[in-house]
């Protein structure tokens, strides 16, 4: 789910079909995904040119996808994150730059921000990961996508 400017938008996986919902407007597209997740991100960015909120973080390989095509990068120190000693992490892409916050204790992400350097204003993306569950207990129905009352289903029109 991410919200911006008053609109939310969800984002469902679930492995053969993808859904976007917007959920003031009440309307929805779904698609058919790839193999994999990391196929399916490439394919809904290549073909309906949608960037997934945090895709980065939602494939296979999270360090791979941050890094690549990394200018730069260093460790800027360390600062504390909701009460949790962190290394701060920066990094410099062509079109962005993110710095991540690691716990020095458990080594889990605590802080993520993304600034969009080629877009209008500069925009910055900021997430607090919080409240870390490594076990958790998962129903299919959390990744299944049921349509609202009066929903519309609309189609995504390819990029081209």
């Amino acid at each position: 789910t991410s919200t911006s400017g008053g609109t939310t938008r969800r984002f469902i996986y679930e492995g053969d079909d993808v859904t976007l919902h917007d959920v003031e407007m009440n309307h929805y597209a779904t698609v058919k995904g790839a193999s994999t997740i990391d196929r399916t991100i490439d394919k809904i960015i290549k073909k309906w040119d949608f960037h997934p909120p945090m895709a980065d973080l939602l494939v296979s390989n999270p360090y791979r996808s941050l890094t690549q095509g990394a200018l730069s990068g260093k460790l800027n120190g360390t600062q504390w994150i909701g009460g949790i000693k962190c290394q701060r992490i920066a990094v410099t892409k062509d079109e962005v730059d993110w710095e991540i916050w690691i716990a020095s204790t458990d080594h889990l992400p605590r802080k993520l921000e993304i600034t969009f350097k080629n877009q209008s204003g500069q925009p910055k993306v900021q997430l607090l990961f919080q409240r870390w569950n490594l076990n958790p207990k998962l129903k299919d129905s959390q990744f299944t996508f049921d349509p609202p009352k009066d929903a519309m289903e609309i189609e995504m029109a390819p990029a081209d």
